[in-house]
């Protein structure tokens, strides 16, 4: 897959060869460049792209203080390449999380290994996502298969009919004892004590009362 990606550096030079450099790796699409942090952070948020390129020592705002904005505006934070003239900020680029640290001047072997780690971390996220995902759906299966269970164990099925047209409706097992005793007695149950059932379905007429079905074995799937 094609691979977009910002390059930050207050250098022109360095800008210029690092982006030719990844035309020349093949499948990555240098989308913007910046020239500080300040730019950096903007032209991150608004293009969201999949690698960064970001120089350590900027002035106004360095690359960790790119890193820190982002993470304070709770921006979605891309993969991070440190590309530096300086060894001494290695160790700080692995504890931000960054994929490689590329050292000035490029190589162009090097800058193919960090679009490479870069995309296999990609890769690997985007696996684990799908892996969440499915686990979560098969969660909701689990739980929604145990409602479902519990609501035929203890409710019964009501079919009401009026104008020739029949509904059915799940009601709790209480509710429904009092329902069926009430019909037996010839008496009319009080329909607010049945959810989801309108007042006319069963108390317009005493035709509609005598016409509700209680099925103790419906199927309430």
């Amino acid at each position: 897959m094609s691979l977009s990606a910002v390059i930050v550096d207050d250098e022109q030079l360095a800008r210029d060869e690092l982006a030719f450099l990844l035309k020349d790796v093949g499948d990555v699409d240098v989308v913007a460049q910046g020239k500080n942090g300040l730019e950096g952070v903007n032209l991150i948020r608004e293009h969201n792209p999949d690698l960064v390129f970001l120089d350590v020592q900027m002035p106004g705002l360095d690359g960790f203080g790119v890193i820190k904005k982002l993470l304070d505006k709770k921006v979605h934070l891309p993969k991070i390449v440190f590309a530096t003239a300086f060894d001494q900020y290695a160790v700080k680029a692995f504890e931000v999380n960054a994929v490689d640290y590329l050292l000035k001047p490029f190589d162009k072997k090097r800058v193919a290994q960090s679009v490479q780690k870069g995309r296999a971390k990609l890769e690997s996220g985007s696996r684990n996502h799908e892996i969440f995902a499915c686990a979560c759906r098969a969660t909701l299966v689990k739980v929604s298969w145990r409602m479902r269970k519990s609501a035929v164990a203890t409710s019964r099925s009501v079919t009401t009919s009026f104008g020739g047209k029949s509904n059915r409706h799940l009601v709790p097992v209480r509710i429904w004892n009092s329902f069926a005793a009430h019909s037996t007695a010839g008496t009319r149950p009080r329909s607010s004590r049945i959810p989801g059932l309108r007042s006319f379905d069963i108390l317009r007429t005493d035709r509609i009362v005598s016409s509700i079905n209680l099925n103790r074995d419906a199927d309430c799937s």
